[in-house]
């Protein structure tokens, strides 16, 4: 994942998600409303369509930052995740098309290797 383009420059380049200048969209680190996507109990073709859509209304709410969880596979027959691939995979697409600036790997407080940091354009 490291080699994909832009992948995991998230802080350095774009600024921590808790600096969002939306405060009002920014509910990623409260209680009352959250900007995320948690694909637990997608299917793989569930998933593209899935964020896609979540990423398009993120931005139209004029969100800097989702948090995309697509889980570690915990669950999954063979104990792979099936999904995070995907979705990084989606979220590559949606980069070169100009729709998101970056994404990274989530910290462990957010979810760590189970979820990812989206900065929206």
């Amino acid at each position: 994942e490291r080699g994909i383009k832009g992948y995991d420059k998230g802080e350095k380049q774009f600024g921590s998600p808790d600096k969002s200048k939306h405060k009002e969209f920014n509910f990623v680190f409260s209680d009352e409303r959250q900007d995320k996507l948690d694909l637990h109990g997608f299917t793989a073709k569930e998933v593209d369509q899935a964020v896609e859509k979540f990423v398009k209304n993120s931005r139209e709410m004029q969100m800097n930052f989702v948090i995309i969880v697509p889980g570690i596979g915990r669950n999954s027959i063979d104990g792979k995740a099936k999904l995070r691939p995907l979705v990084i995979n989606k979220l590559v697409d949606l980069q070169n098309n100009q729709r998101i600036r970056n994404f990274k790997t989530a910290e462990p407080r957010h979810g760590g290797l189970g979820a990812v940091y989206v900065y929206l354009k």
